[in-house]
């Protein structure tokens, strides 16, 4: 049985949940009690390796990235002494898919951009994604230099997301999936045509993302995001 949606995100609150508090008696299963271990040990072993320069420790602490006028959550964060000019984020990825790394992580750079701001003596920021279900660990350090052009990556980002006419640089599937104007980007076309083939949907072979009265929204939207 596949779990549906909402039972995986359900899970994943669980055990974040469970890492926030420490507590694996939170958690249902053996492998979700071993999986949240995985990322707790990891926080353990980081945090040993700095003997006592970590100042504060934060879960579940709010950061508001002003580049985007949102809040976003961080799951854990530790705050170094004053004279290390250092923060660290960790993020906890709980589902079994495939993870983007830390350096390459948009959501990560705009929390990076927020902890800059909020903390105007800080000079780097280091970033780690844990995704134990994946064996995934990946860690990335900003420094305050780089803030400039992590404002021009989340801006041409938004740019590509929102403007219809705009033609993607290359297929970038982390990008395609919240991207509104999927259903009628010419670059997605072909793709989207032969994985309809391979899945045997009711799609002709001069299929084009305007012929919505021969295939269904659905179907087309379903193989334009995998594909």
């Amino acid at each position: 049985t596949v779990d549906s949606g909402n039972d995986a995100a359900e899970e994943g609150t669980q055990m974040h949940l469970a890492a926030e508090k420490e507590d694996l008696d939170l958690l249902d299963t053996e492998e979700q009690k071993a999986e949240v271990k995985k990322a707790l040990d990891y926080i353990a072993s980081v945090k040993a390796g700095y003997g006592d320069r970590i100042l504060e420790i934060h879960k579940e602490r709010s950061v508001r990235i002003g580049i985007i006028k949102k809040t976003g959550k961080l799951d854990v964060l530790h705050v170094h002494k004053p004279e290390f000019k250092w923060l660290e984020i960790f993020d906890f990825k709980f589902g079994r898919l495939e993870v983007t790394p830390a350096d390459k992580s948009l959501q990560l750079a705009c929390y990076v951009v927020g902890m800059f701001d909020e903390f105007p003596e800080a000079e780097n920021v280091k970033v780690h994604i844990i995704a134990p279900r994946t064996d995934h660990v990946s860690s990335f350090v900003y420094t305050r230099a780089m803030v400039p052009a992590v404002h021009m990556r989340i801006r041409a980002t938004i740019d590509r997301l929102f403007d219809p006419f705009k033609i993607p640089d290359g297929h970038t599937p982390a990008l395609c999936e919240k991207c509104a104007n999927t259903a009628r980007c010419p670059e997605m076309a072909g793709s989207a045509l032969a994985l309809a083939k391979c899945l045997g949907l009711p799609m002709p072979s001069d299929f084009d993302l305007g012929m919505a009265s021969r295939v269904t929204p659905e179907d087309r939207m379903r193989c334009q995001i995998l594909a």
